[in-house]
């Protein structure tokens, strides 16, 4: 920017540049990001130009970027995919997180399983990674208390989530298995955002010292699951807590036959995989066709980018 001199009446700074300097220069940059991506900062792109003129190197820098950043949020708002779980005990999510580490620096490992058709969270642990033992305890011991299984389990890829034990006792229960994308947290979303309200609320995480081990963090994240659960009312559940929306919510288990859920569903990711070799586009497959057999029964609204998904092909489902 240019200022005049009250004393001479000269307008003195950097004299501004033709447009078409300004014009050449953004060019440059665009391509540099092209080729180095968005991470690209000022100094490595100068080395890389020192030709350019560094002050409106760092312009078009800083708009390129601003310009990408806005069009990547409107990409992802896009293809945003939300599912809306309309009974409870219809899909259970979990995960596995970090929580902090012991006196003796060794890692404490915190699991949280939620519903979340009433974003209530079920049941909590800390301590060592989780094995396939614990997951399953977890799930009988959740399931005493809620009077049956779900319908979808949902996880991520960790060993204890995938282990042969862990899928025998599935299908034995005839529970669909729901599994991410490899390296897609966004896929198991409400144990994601439960683990983040949690460790929030209770101040657990990285650099976190529990001076009692495991019991200081599985106390700390009752505590905050009290809190959560039975005390915070959320905008998206009506300015209702997630106990009081459980309680009036009906069970899936009621709503839909078990068996031929189960069988609709493994029927449908057959269809949907056949013929692909792709392990990611197999999984995207498969997930799709467990959602879509979620909504067949009428057990969830999907969105993708604010749209309602609607079923177009149900017979490829029967």
């Amino acid at each position: 920017m240019r200022y005049r001199d009250h004393r001479t009446g000269r307008r003195r700074g950097r004299p501004r540049l033709p447009r078409e300097e300004r014009d050449r220069v953004r060019a440059e940059v665009a391509g540099l990001l092209a080729v180095y991506g968005p991470t690209l900062g000022e100094p490595t792109a100068h080395a890389l130009r020192p030709d350019l003129k560094r002050h409106l190197l760092r312009e078009a820098l800083r708009e390129l970027k601003k310009t990408g950043r806005r069009k990547d949020r409107k990409r992802r708002a896009e293809h945003r995919h939300t599912v809306l779980v309309h009974a409870a005990d219809a899909i259970w999510s979990d995960d596995e997180t970090h929580l902090g580490r012991a006196p003796d620096r060794t890692e404490v490992r915190g699991r949280v399983l939620r519903d979340p058709a009433s974003r209530r969270t079920l049941d909590l642990a800390a301590g060592e990674p989780a094995r396939a033992e614990d997951v399953i305890a977890a799930l009988q011991r959740t399931a005493a208390e809620r009077g049956g299984y779900p319908l979808v389990y949902s996880s991520d890829n960790g060993s204890c989530f995938v282990a042969e034990e862990v899928e025998a006792f599935l299908w034995r229960h005839h529970i669909v298995h729901l599994r991410n994308v490899p390296h897609t947290p966004e896929h198991n979303p409400w144990a994601e955002k439960a683990i983040g309200e949690l460790k929030a609320e209770s101040g657990l995480g990285k650099g976190e010292i529990l001076h009692t081990g495991p019991a200081e963090g599985l106390r700390r994240l009752e505590e905050a699951r009290g809190r959560l659960d039975g005390l915070r009312p959320r905008q998206c559940l009506g300015w209702r807590t997630p106990l009081a929306v459980d309680a009036v919510l009906p069970r899936a288990y009621d709503l839909v036959d078990r068996r031929v859920f189960y069988e609709t569903a493994l029927r449908a990711v057959e269809r949907a995989v056949h013929g692909i070799d792709n392990p990611r586009a197999r999984r995207r497959a498969e997930r799709e066709a467990i959602f879509w057999a979620l909504q067949l029964f009428g057990l969830v609204t999907r969105y993708r980018g604010g749209r309602e998904i609607h079923l177009q092909n149900e017979e490829a489902l029967l």
